[in-house]
């Protein structure tokens, strides 16, 4: 049990109970900008919300560049602030291409994930020592097993499961996931205990998504790709975005745009990687998914106001201060949001991290006396009248109760 002040109690928990008249809001991706750092679940990993990949075909699309245009891309998606940079195993020489183009940069400024291939007989421990040679660094932020494609691989990866704990003792990994192809092995995320994070194919059409054949060359099964993320990040897993663009077939830039603002405004995605051969890609990339979060706070905006009678730009004045949505809720915790008949109840995170409100995650209760009256009750649905009426009819301290 703690006490909420009444400051706090108008500052977050009324601008909550404003809200929740909209109903089902995406607003887990409410303003903010492609090299913002986010938090990757309960890896308690940091990395930007747009990675640069380096796997367009296998990497072979990078690897095409040459170094010295590679180096200059990678060094350019620096200078604009992509600080997430991932490769894989199976991409062939990427891992070198990918050191020798952040050599120099201090190791602390970005964050790095590769994926391990989990077949054949070699050490796990020794297959994550070589990679961390090729790549010129002491340590990955983030280690997947890679390409996991069949319904029992939980038990069939847990030889390198352990090699990968054991490289996470050593202090030579970070954190660790999976990245999962076909149905089958989705289905298995949400309650894998062991997963980190988790790299799932996502993009509005279900071009190179899961569907029940991983190798499938139709379109995958989209609505139940989401609802596993929402499951994984719900299970408190980082959850990061690949095929963002159908490998490469979204050739029309209405597409990819369509694709970044689905990515986050419906599935939830906490970050997504994109393979890049020029520079012109990145400042695409980043401009996409600027406009695809900033769409995603308007429409916020624009729907409370509706639903609460009151104007957009006094939404936005009174409750975007800063440019961070008032409620700080990914869609499954606004979702949670019932008005009972003398009880309404929200979700509240009391912390600026996200995820330290889906671990430890507490309910605000209001007086039901506030809910008797209809006239109240409308007033504090009102929007502005709100502040007076709590400041004249609430106690100084509001009891939190944890669920």
């Amino acid at each position: 049990m703690r006490n909420f002040t009444r400051r706090d109690f108008l500052k977050t928990g009324l601008t909550a109970a404003a809200m929740a008249g909209a109903g089902t809001l995406p607003l887990k991706a409410a303003r903010g900008t492609a090299t913002d750092w986010v938090t990757l679940g309960k890896s308690g990993v940091k990395v930007t919300r747009l990675a640069l990949g380096t796997g367009s075909i296998a990497g072979r699309v990078q690897r095409a560049m040459g170094q010295e245009n590679f180096t200059s891309m990678v060094r350019y998606a620096y200078d604009q602030g992509i600080r997430f940079f991932e490769t894989a195993e199976s991409y062939s020489d990427m891992h070198r291409m990918l050191g020798i183009a952040l050599k120099g940069i201090p190791r602390d400024s970005y964050r790095l994930m590769s994926k391990i291939t989990t077949h054949g007989d070699v050490d796990p421990m020794d297959k994550i020592d070589e990679l961390r040679k090729l790549a010129n660094t002491d340590y990955f932020d983030i280690m997947l097993l890679h390409w996991q494609h069949e319904g029992s691989w939980p038990t069939d990866s847990q030889r390198w499961q352990d090699g990968i704990m054991e490289a996470q003792h050593k202090q030579a990994v970070v954190s660790h996931g999976a990245s999962v192809h076909g149905l089958p092995a989705l289905r298995r995320v949400p309650d894998m205990n062991w997963l980190q994070v988790a790299m799932i194919r996502m993009n509005h059409k279900g071009v190179a998504m899961d569907a029940e054949d991983y190798m499938t060359q139709g379109l995958g099964n989209v609505p139940e790709v989401v609802q596993h993320v929402e499951e994984a990040r719900k299970a408190g897993m980082g959850v990061i975005s690949m095929k963002l663009v159908g490998e490469g077939r979204f050739t029309d830039r209405e597409d990819r745009k369509a694709a970044m603002r689905f990515a986050f405004r419906h599935a939830g995605v906490d970050c997504v990687t994109v393979g890049y051969k020029s520079t012109a890609e990145v400042d695409e990339a980043i401009q996409r998914m600027n406009s695809a979060l900033a769409n995603a706070e308007s429409r916020c905006v624009s729907r409370s106001a509706s639903s609460n009678r009151a104007s957009a730009s006094w939404v936005r004045r009174r409750h975007l201060k800063g440019g961070v949505c008032p409620t700080r809720f990914g869609e499954s915790e606004f979702n949670s949001c019932r008005v009972f008949a003398g009880l309404f109840r929200v979700a509240s995170p009391l912390s600026d991290s996200l995820q330290a409100s889906r671990t430890t995650q507490e309910w605000r209760f209001f007086p039901a006396a506030l809910w008797r009256d209809r006239n109240r009750r409308e007033r504090l649905r009102a929007g502005r009248p709100v502040r007076r009426y709590a400041q004249r009819h609430t106690n100084n301290s509001i009891r939190v109760h944890p669920s």
